[in-house]
């Protein structure tokens, strides 16, 4: 299964709610904050690359594979998305965002076992907290490579948003049962959740 999976870390944006600071890069617990992702990730990919728009020589000391986003308009996770998938030799590719540093040692499994059973063009993790609300977490998302065109298409048209996307897709969702799993770091504040 890994073989057949890109991963590819998305850290190319503007962290607005910390201040503009390159979130892959906070240290937590003297490690970046990416670095807890990359090493719940790597096991699980057969190649693993991370797309960022700045500080690309430290993201080069934790990857070997750094891209960055093909054009400077930012357009949000879906040009890193995009320019993963230009840069993807594998069938299916699996973008998560730097800042879930608890993300599932089993995501990379289960989105590619419900794929395959659903037939479908991508897959992803959807929980369920404490007072029954689902969240779908479309950051966290496993597709097939072959869907440049459709994404290009979408860029190209002015969207910019993971689900307006997928919603146009064969998407399906999968459910995670610890929702703690699926934190992300927002503010400097959430850095106490590690």
């Amino acid at each position: 299964m890994k073989k057949n999976i890109t991963g590819l870390i998305l850290a190319g944006g503007k962290a607005r709610r910390m201040g503009g600071i390159d979130k892959g890069l906070v240290k937590i617990k003297s490690q970046y904050l990416i670095s807890y992702v990359l090493a719940r990730i790597k096991s699980q990919v057969g190649c693993l690359m991370i797309n960022t728009n700045r500080n690309v020589d430290i993201y080069q000391t934790l990857s070997k594979h750094v891209i960055q986003d093909f054009t400077d308009q930012r357009l949000g996770p879906l040009a890193g998305i995009q320019a993963g998938l230009y840069n993807c030799d594998t069938p299916y590719l699996i973008a998560i965002p730097c800042d879930v540093p608890k993300i599932p040692l089993d995501v990379c499994e289960k989105l590619y076992k419900e794929l395959l059973y659903e037939n479908a063009d991508c897959a992803m993790p959807v929980t369920i907290d404490n007072a029954g609300i689902k969240r779908t977490h479309p950051a966290i998302l496993l597709l097939k490579s072959d869907l440049i065109d459709s994404l290009d298409c979408f860029l190209d048209s002015g969207g910019r948003k993971i689900d307006h996307w997928t919603n146009r897709l064969n998407c399906t969702e999968v459910l995670f049962k610890n929702v703690e799993d699926f934190i992300n770091i927002n503010k400097l504040e959430d850095m106490e959740k590690i």
